[in-house]
């Protein structure tokens, strides 16, 4: 099994609804991208009718996202067989916000952040939380002298890391867990301070997010007197550590999620008046993945396993999801899905939040023929059905 080792890296160196997440082969095509089903996530008993779909298991049978009841946000495990179940949060006694941020390959273990005991200045704080199937919700906790405040974000693919963040009074720090080691800060050096962990590569070996990066061109000042700037990053279980850079006349970058060994990564980089997806390979360095048709904003969020397939939102106010792929380049999901015949009347699809490792199914939130935030799961062709 392979582990993130947070102690090997030491000798180198908030969600809503609908927000906001290529190997060498051969070329794809438009037509290749191809819609076959569309299947809405529905909503937890209860409550305003309001979802959102944001992580899917490797083969797409199970998806995890969020939704309401008469208690508040609770997170919400769907599978075809079951439908919807909640999972049930860490304090059900009290008026809760409980979401899903991520799940393993098999869709038994569910990571995000849930009301904890804790609290701050009489605010009830959320931790971040790892749930099995066979055991329940067990909360991560903090480190000492920090808030009693976390977040998970995304899990490996067999279960065992969970990435994230923990908040402190001198800023946030990305952390790793594991059932042996307990949650670690990721280490910092002279150059690179790892504030937030958005994604891990499903067999464990990377993780991504976003960091403080030290550099005399960097158009932010620090309290330590340093000018720097928040650039995305890769970790390796190698212990191999760095920063991505940016986007040729851009300030700021984060990474949301990376293909197998961390191959390739997505995430988004942005400037002043504009943002860009992006996915980035040793080779070539970051390459912007566009736009769609009028807009000037667009953010990556996922990427299969093989690194052909990448899916996320373009637009600000207006949002619409997007699927891009080498050669297809970036396109409206929406349009191709009713391009290939399916029945979409009524929805609008804001946003694509993860694709299945497989590059067969792909998750997401939309709004409904009756004006309701959804969320949404998409075939592509070559899924079973």
């Amino acid at each position: 099994m392979l582990v993130f080792h947070v102690a090997r890296l030491a000798n180198v160196l908030a969600l809503g609804f609908c927000a906001f997440i290529f190997v060498s082969g051969p070329n794809l095509t438009y037509g290749q991208i191809r819609p076959v089903r569309f299947i809405p996530l529905g909503d937890a008993a209860g409550g305003d009718f309001q979802s959102a779909a944001t992580a899917v298991s490797a083969d797409g049978r199970v998806v995890v996202g969020n939704g309401l009841n008469d208690r508040g946000m609770v997170a919400l495990r769907w599978t075809e067989q079951g439908g919807i179940t909640e999972i049930p949060p860490a304090h059900p006694e009290k008026r809760y916000r409980s979401i899903a941020q991520g799940v393993s390959s098999d869709g038994k273990t569910v990571v995000g952040e849930s009301s904890s005991a804790e609290t701050f200045r009489g605010v009830n704080m959320n931790q971040g939380y790892v749930w099995r199937a066979e055991k329940g919700m067990r909360l991560l906790g903090t480190l000492p002298g920090m808030f009693p405040a976390s977040a998970a974000r995304a899990v490996s693919g067999d279960g065992a890391i969970v990435v994230g963040q923990v908040s402190a009074t001198k800023g946030p720090f990305g952390f790793a867990w594991t059932q042996s080691r307990g949650l670690n800060k990721l280490p910092s050096s002279a150059t690179i301070r790892p504030q937030d962990v958005w994604g891990i590569s499903s067999d464990g070996i990377a993780a991504v997010g976003v960091a403080v990066e030290f550099t005399d061109d960097g158009h932010l000042r620090f309290s330590n007197g340093k000018r720097g700037r928040r650039a995305a990053f890769k970790a390796l279980n190698t212990g191999e550590f760095q920063a991505l850079g940016v986007l040729p006349e851009h300030l700021s970058s984060k990474a949301m999620d990376a293909s197998l060994q961390g191959r390739y990564v997505v995430g988004t980089s942005a400037r002043a008046g504009g943002s860009q997806a992006f996915i980035w390979d040793a080779a070539r360095g970051m390459r912007g993945l566009g736009h769609l048709q009028r807009h000037e904003h667009s953010y990556a969020s996922g990427i299969s396993d093989d690194g052909r397939f990448v899916v996320g939102i373009s637009g600000k106010e207006s949002t619409k999801a997007f699927i891009w792929a080498q050669d297809a380049g970036i396109q409206d999901l929406q349009v191709l899905a009713m391009d290939a015949g399916l029945d979409l009347s009524g929805w609008v699809l804001k946003s694509a939040s993860d694709i299945s490792a497989n590059g067969k199914t792909v998750v997401g939130c939309g709004i409904n023929p009756r004006g309701k935030a959804e969320g949404w799961i998409m075939r592509l062709a070559g899924e079973a059905n």
